[in-house]
């Protein structure tokens, strides 16, 4: 690419970031319930909760540039424990991972072309304890990380959209670095060109038990592509799962979220659409590829979902938990629910305080609902709750320095 488009496309990045970032959604989630560790099947011995003291909510401000971090018990209009905020390179977080062996957290910068590692105790406008970027890193409007702690590797999801004169340019990539490295560094390897078919990538997860990359694609071939993971050059997916649907009125469904349960083996994916048209969840087996049907489809009416956004599986329970920013509902499903049916239960009402929920994270462990709103508002519910109850605990006002939250997680820090 020559050095002029490359200064162009710079330029222009600053006009389309609130486009992209919205188009990304909430990416890819995992099973189990969190960060690098894989599910385990459900044991007969419960884990004990954790204490209050134990447990902190990570939030990432896609528009705030800070990560926030409250206990999980707090309420009210608090400020946070610790918050690392823009002095600390930080420049628009689009993606998280919190690593929970190493005591770490992994942000990708979307404007800066940056990855930013801190220490989970980190507070303030503090320097970050690593720092990747610059020309030779091949980041270029970096939107998702998925930390590898089993084989010490970053992946990063680049994607940015370019608005041409005849057309629009997308520039997208994996890119895997590892995990100490720092400084202007090359990647270890580079997943991009055409063969890779992928277009619009909006997730990533990798998959350590299978040794599989899953990316969440949105464009023409919307669908989950499935490559090797030491993948590496313009190289063709393992296995392409297309969701070709469309809805009645011929508009093809976008995968806005996915969430690989490996204690069952499947994936779910949460697909929007229109505005004005209700979405759906489909399931398919992991090692699905091609044209085929969902092993089961929630849609239709009776099901209460309408542009559906973040997705979480409880395993353990056999539950599909469900965001619906645009009626502000919380829905939740049987694991092997199918159809056109009724939620289990459905969190809805002026009492919930939901507000165009977008993340959502289970904790299993404690039985709580942890849901980021658009409004700068987190709501934590029971596990159990539905109707119009009231949120067990609601973090909210200016001290909390809560900026239309967009990730959220839920670990056991200090």
């Amino acid at each position: 690419m020559k050095k002029s488009n490359l200064l162009n496309i710079r330029y222009k990045r600053a006009f389309i970031i609130v486009s992209v970032l919205l188009l990304l959604l909430f990416g890819l989630g995992c099973s189990g319930g969190g960060g690098n560790k894989e599910a385990s099947p459900p044991t007969t011995t419960p884990t004990p909760p954790a204490t209050s003291s134990d447990r902190k909510i990570f939030v990432a401000h896609v528009f705030g540039n800070k990560i926030t971090v409250f206990d999980a018990d707090d309420s009210g209009n608090v400020a946070p424990i610790r918050s690392i905020g823009s002095n600390t390179e930080l420049f628009t977080p689009s993606g998280i991972f919190v690593d929970t062996e190493n005591n770490e957290i992994f942000v990708t910068n979307f404007e800066n072309d940056t990855i930013t590692v801190y220490r989970r105790t980190d507070t303030g406008d503090v320097s970050p304890l690593r720092f990747i970027g610059g020309p030779n890193t091949g980041l270029f409007g970096p939107v998702r990380i998925f930390v590898d702690t089993k084989n010490d590797e970053i992946f990063v999801v680049n994607l940015v959209i370019v608005p041409g004169e005849d057309l629009i340019e997308v520039l997208s990539s994996i890119t895997v670095y590892g995990m100490t490295d720092e400084g202007n560094v090359s990647p270890r390897r580079i997943i991009a060109g055409p063969n890779t078919g992928y277009v619009i990538p909006v997730g990533i997860f990798v998959d350590l038990i299978n040794e599989e990359i899953l990316v969440a694609n949105q464009a023409i071939n919307n669908g989950i592509l499935v490559y090797p993971r030491t993948a590496n050059g313009d190289v063709p997916p393992l296995m392409i799962l297309n969701i070709s649907d469309l809805t009645d009125e011929g508009i093809p469904f976008l995968p806005t979220s996915i969430y690989l349960d490996t204690v069952n083996n499947e994936i779910f994916v949460a697909n929007g659409d229109d505005i004005n048209i209700p979405g759906e969840i489909t399931v398919y087996e992991r090692t699905d590829s091609g044209d085929v049907p969902p092993l089961r489809i929630i849609s239709g009416e009776n099901t209460g979902l309408f542009r559906p956004l973040g997705i979480f599986t409880d395993a353990q329970h056999d539950e599909i938990f469900v965001t619906n920013p645009f009626d502000d509902t919380v829905t939740i499903y049987g694991r092997t629910d199918n159809g056109n049916i009724t939620p289990k239960r459905t969190i809805e009402g002026p009492n919930t305080e939901l507000f165009a929920p977008i993340g959502i994270f289970v904790d299993i462990e404690n039985d709580e609902i942890f849901v980021a709103n658009g409004a700068a508002r987190i709501t934590v519910y029971r596990r159990t709750d539905e109707g119009n109850v009231n949120p067990l605990r609601t973090i909210e006002g200016p001290n909390t320095e809560l900026a239309i939250p967009w990730g959220i997680f839920v670990a056991e820090s200090p």
